[in-house]
């Protein structure tokens, strides 16, 4: 029995990285239902996803970023109590070379990803360009949150200080700026509901500079 376990979290995570490479947005989607539990997490340096759909942003953001970049699990798979792993990953350039390489820590939960949680053990001197990335899905996840009405979750991103300033031709600008989360929550979102029904917010370009 034990060793049928292992083979199932080898294949496991073998479906884990293919989910990583695969371009097909569909059969993408498809693996990672596959392997992740519904409310799995992933955890990287270059972005977080607490859903199906989050991971596959995450993904499709990064191939956009870096195409034609391949991850591979490297050694072997080390089990610890059944359900606790840990293997080595490598970032590949296309033209072969290894970009950086990493570990990866993961818990299984009846039979699938509960949780990623990715470290670089080594990366190019200069990391801007990953940095950069990070701070754009960050972004991309606070639109996602608001569209969907998801106030919790959009005010995580968010720190207590949080300024909101409007634009001058902005119906609410008259008490801008609006500084705290609490002044935000009271203030900015019910004026906004009630002016704006419906209201959906979208970011037709995104741009990170000096890890800002």
């Amino acid at each position: 029995m034990e060793g049928q376990k292992q083979l199932n979290l080898e294949a496991l995570i073998d479906d884990y990285f293919q989910t990583l490479n695969e371009l097909n947005e569909t059969q993408r989607i498809e693996l990672i239902q596959k392997v992740w539990a519904a409310d799995g997490i992933f955890v990287s340096p270059v972005g977080k996803a607490q859903s199906h759909q989050e991971s596959q942003d995450l993904i499709a953001a990064f191939y956009e970023s870096s195409p034609g970049t391949m991850v591979r699990r490297v050694g072997e798979i080390e089990i610890l109590h059944g359900d606790y792993l840990r293997f080595g990953f490598e970032i590949i350039q296309p033209d072969g070379t290894v970009h950086m390489s990493g570990t990866d820590f993961a818990i299984i939960k009846n039979g699938k990803l509960q949780l990623v949680a990715g470290f670089f053990n080594s990366a190019p001197h200069n990391t801007t360009g990953l940095m950069q990335q990070e701070i754009i899905n960050i972004v991309k996840q606070v639109y996602q949150a608001f569209n969907a009405g998801d106030v919790e979750t959009w005010l995580t991103f968010f720190a207590p200080t949080f300024e909101w300033h409007a634009a001058d031709n902005s119906p609410i600008v008259d008490r801008s700026p609006y500084r705290g989360l609490d002044a935000v929550c009271k203030e900015v979102l019910p004026r906004l509901v009630a002016l704006f029904p419906g209201m959906q917010l979208r970011a037709d370009e995104i741009l990170a500079t000096e890890n800002k």
